[in-house]
């Protein structure tokens, strides 16, 4: 039996010449990326590669090699062709958004949905400050078109629950609109069970709610036979109760919504997860990114191919990018193909985010830059 001391020192040996190998082979990359450059003609050919593919398939000795060796070569041209997208860049690459210090300068107006006592009414307030001018309106689409049409200079909405998770509707139409995110924050979602002044737990038929709102305190509406009825908007729940004054309703909304509609709260903290949070996202018209911007948000979509998104992914490990979120929608219209949304640490003025940004976009469809921004604002 070989001694596996003496394996190991010829596999070094081999690692040596595989290495010194490869560094050729990404300088003759390099010479083919600047021809490729000075002629304006693409990084990626995939007819190229996939001829390049048959060939290495056909070198193969040992036919159980040959899916190990292609998932080799597949990789080695990824990254030759990150090494020719980092020698396309400019000092300062155009993304289409430009760095702004004073972004977020007092006397801007902001929209959110819902009524007053909104949870997005108190998420606009806890980052724009108490004073901010703001106003609202009935849906989440209607406050994307206000910022369109500089109505407003912001939006603030609600993209992800900790609980109930995404905000389709929100995810959705972020890659309608040529609109960017600028900023985040979090807020603690306490949902209480709102009834008129002279009404008890007892007297309770029926409680108004956004559907979000009831998913969230479903443990504590389980254990009563109440009709529930779906609302706009937390707030909204609040205001009908108000309006109808009949004692036998009841909202799930805010505490801070019983003081704005004279309503009592019939019972605190209902919500299933004590840490109930919503992530807000603040959105621009404006193409322009804070200066403290520290998290990328992009949506493209990929061909259904084995490896697909892997290959794109490959691309923020290379550049030593963290991705913090990924998440899939359908795209409507087709028939189960999606559309992929990501987050991943970085700031438009480096380098690596930039030749990442470049290679995604090149290698993918429909691509889209939603923003950069300061992440984690609680």
């Amino acid at each position: 039996m070989k001694d596996i001391k003496d394996i190991r020192d010829k596999i070094d040996i081999t690692d040596e010449k595989i290495v010194e190998l490869f560094e050729d082979r990404l300088d003759l990359a390099g010479e083919v990326g600047r021809i490729k450059k000075s002629s304006g003609s693409p990084v990626f050919v995939p007819e190229r590669e996939l001829e390049k593919i048959k060939k290495i398939k056909e070198a193969v000795r040992d036919t159980e090699d040959e899916r190990a060796v292609t998932s080799l070569y597949t990789y080695i041209m990824l990254l030759s062709r990150m090494k020719q997208y980092k020698m396309r860049l400019g000092d300062k690459e155009d993304t289409g958004l430009k760095e702004r210090e004073d972004l977020f300068a007092k006397g801007q107006t902001i929209v959110y949905q819902g009524v007053r006592g909104a949870y997005g009414h108190e998420a606009a307030m806890r980052f724009f400050g108490r004073d901010v001018n703001c106003y609202s309106v009935d849906t989440f689409r209607e406050a994307m078109d206000e910022v369109k049409h500089k109505g407003a200079d912001f939006a603030v909405l609600p993209i992800e629950n900790s609980s109930t998770g995404i905000i389709d509707d929100v995810y959705d139409i972020l890659a309608e609109y040529d609109n960017h995110i600028v900023g985040e924050c979090t807020l603690k979602i306490g949902h209480a069970l709102l009834g008129l002044k002279d009404a008890e737990i007892e007297d309770i038929r029926k409680v108004y709610s956004h559907p979000q709102g009831l998913l969230q305190t479903r443990r504590f509406l389980s254990g009563f036979d109440w009709e529930e009825i779906s609302a706009r908007n937390t707030a909204v729940s609040a205001k009908t109760v108000m309006e109808k004054g009949d004692r036998t309703l009841a909202a799930v909304a805010s505490p801070a919504a019983a003081d704005l509609y004279d309503l009592k709260i019939l019972k605190d903290n209902i919500s299933d997860n004590p840490n109930n949070s919503t992530r807000f996202i603040v959105v621009s018209a404006k193409k322009e990114y804070p200066v403290n911007g520290d998290i990328i948000s992009i949506c493209f979509e990929l061909k259904h191919e084995a490896g697909s998104l892997y290959k794109i992914l490959t691309y923020l490990y290379y550049n030593d990018l963290s991705m913090t979120k990924i998440e899939s929608r359908p795209i409507q219209g087709t028939k189960f193909e999606y559309r992929f949304y990501v987050d991943f640490e970085g700031n438009l003025k480096g380098e690596n985010e930039r030749a990442a940004l470049k290679a995604i976009e090149m290698e993918t469809e429909n691509f889209r830059l939603l923003g950069n921004y300061k992440g984690g604002s609680t």
